[in-house]
């Protein structure tokens, strides 16, 4: 990838979006592999080319942006992230408008911001504005929509709101289940959510029902292969 970056700064220019773009791309790929020593140059690089070319309202902007408020956010560096954010969700307002799936996904991250600090009161109407922007320009059997519903039932659960979450979880699961199949990543999370949830509320054997137990125990081998890999990986 640090080969691409030259050869893009080469032909295009070091200025070029396209190598804004290369950038930010390398920048997520560093962050999957859990090496973020570069990953914050590499991302403010990337925001200062699309400023400068592209202007301060474009969506590449936005979009880097909000990258870099994640990264601040992983490093629980809120003061950082909080006005990225909110300059993001700004931009994807302006240029695709309130109620695009756009801006539900930034209005998403933005409410996990607010979650991770505690701050329910502002959490909670972001994560109900994007299940409805997305059930009214997706629908409301799409994956997206399941994500909204998966993200607020999970918010549900953890202030011991459990009521309001069970409906959501079953939603989620539905959409998922037909949308994506019962071994999707985004199925799995949400049976393990809904299995956790009947746990908490002491409903024992509806928690080990075939279907519940049969995903979560097929849930619980995946994470052990997965973390089986990264061990091999650190050695």
């Amino acid at each position: 990838m640090q080969r691409v970056i030259i050869i893009y700064e080469r032909a295009f220019g070091p200025n070029h979006p396209e190598a804004g773009r290369t950038l930010n791309n390398l920048a997520q790929l560093y962050l999957e592999r859990n090496q973020d020593a570069e990953v914050e140059a590499l991302l403010q690089r990337a925001l200062d080319i699309y400023e400068q070319t592209l202007g301060l309202d474009h969506p590449e902007s936005g979009r880097a942006l909000h990258n870099l408020a994640r990264l601040y956010q992983s490093r629980k560096q809120y003061t950082q992230a909080g006005p990225l954010y909110q300059r993001a969700l700004t931009i994807s307002e302006q240029a695709f408008g309130p109620n695009h799936p756009n801006t539900a996904a930034v209005l998403n991250t933005l409410a996990l911001f607010y979650k991770a600090q505690d701050q329910h009161s502002q959490a909670e109407p972001l994560l109900q504005r994007a299940l409805a922007i997305n059930e009214q320009a997706l629908g409301p059997n799409h994956p997206n929509t399941a994500t909204a519903l998966n993200n607020l039932a999970g918010f549900y659960k953890a202030r011991g709101q459990y009521t309001q979450a069970i409906p959501l979880y079953q939603r989620a699961l539905v959409i998922n289940e037909q949308a994506l199949g019962t071994d999707h990543p985004n199925t799995v999370s949400a049976v393990e959510g809904y299995s956790d949830l009947l746990q908490k509320m002491n409903h024992e054997q509806e928690a080990a029902a075939p279907n519940i137990k049969k995903a979560h125990n097929k849930a619980k081998r995946k994470m052990a292969k997965q973390s089986r890999k990264k061990n091999r990986r650190k050695r």
